[in-house]
């Protein structure tokens, strides 16, 4: 049984968030980013709408967070040296960028640069935490 995990206080479950995340990635590879809706991705994961607008508030949020990274980025890399750390973080952002729903980055940016409100959410969500590995990375250097 999934075992349910505790976000902004609301129980969820890791079979959902599984099947909305193969879900979305079947339909980037069958319709394109711009052919994929919330609509089509609740129905081939088998659930409803407001299951995946408690998770994810914009399709562009929902295909950020199954394409480049998720929503929690987990531990910075700690390899024991400044130099280890940054060459992992940037294996990690190579990675991502290599994957092939990573080609849906046109499309997403295109609907960042069209809404500031989104490109605003956006920045909060997924680039501060970014910062902030960043910055761990570099206060760690500094106390070693």
């Amino acid at each position: 049984m999934a075992t349910p995990e505790r976000i902004r206080g609301r129980p969820r479950e890791r079979r959902v968030d599984d099947a909305i995340r193969r879900a979305t990635l079947e339909l980037l590879e069958e319709v394109g980013y711009r052919g994929l809706s919330i609509e089509a991705v609740a129905a081939r994961a088998g659930v409803g709408k407001p299951t995946i607008y408690r998770r994810f508030s914009s399709k562009p949020e929902l295909v950020f967070a199954h394409t480049i990274h998720p929503l929690e980025l987990g531990p910075a890399p700690d390899t024991g040296s400044l130099r280890g750390d940054l060459t992992a973080l940037l294996d990690i952002i190579f990675d991502s960028l290599l994957r092939p729903a990573a080609g849906t980055l046109p499309g997403l940016l295109d609907d960042l640069a069209q809404s500031p409100e989104l490109a605003e959410r956006f920045r909060a969500r997924f680039v501060e935490p970014e910062r902030r590995w960043i910055r761990q990375i570099l206060e760690r250097a500094l106390a070693r």
